[in-house]
């Protein structure tokens, strides 16, 4: 079976996807299962408040800064090892990280820094989908 492609978000990309011409005024954006494995060029998604990402290959949470309207993030099933990069995203309110590579309780600790933060997944109520290590 061969490795799922690899998809590039781009401006351009984002365009096409969601049928807005600027970007600034989109509101949510859903790039599920796509084999996306960096996530850049949405900074410039000013007022997005909902970040679905999930089913992807993304390793690192980068390329959020920028985001302060952002208030759900599900980054659920993919590759991620570590929690960082999330200190701009001051309205956060849901953080979903279940099914990822994160192994160390110590990195938690960088989302008790986020004001509105509510809801934080790192597996499903059944316990399924969790985090190897932890």
């Amino acid at each position: 079976m061969a490795p799922p492609s690899s998809t590039r978000i781009t401006e351009d990309f984002l365009k096409k996807k969601t049928g807005e011409y600027d970007l600034e005024v989109m509101q949510w954006l859903e790039l599920p299962n796509m084999g996306i494995r960096r996530i850049e060029n949405i900074s410039s998604c000013t007022n997005i408040r909902t970040l679905t990402l999930c089913g992807n290959q993304i390793r690192e949470i980068a390329g959020l800064d920028g985001l302060v309207s952002l208030e759900r993030l599900d980054l659920s099933s993919n590759m991620i090892r570590r929690i960082g990069n999330l200190d701009s995203l001051t309205s956060l309110q849901s953080l979903d990280l279940k099914d990822n590579q994160i192994s160390s309780v110590d990195d938690v600790g960088n989302v008790s820094k986020l004001p509105h933060l509510r809801r934080f997944f790192l597996q499903d109520y059944n316990g399924l989908k969790s985090n190897p290590g932890l």
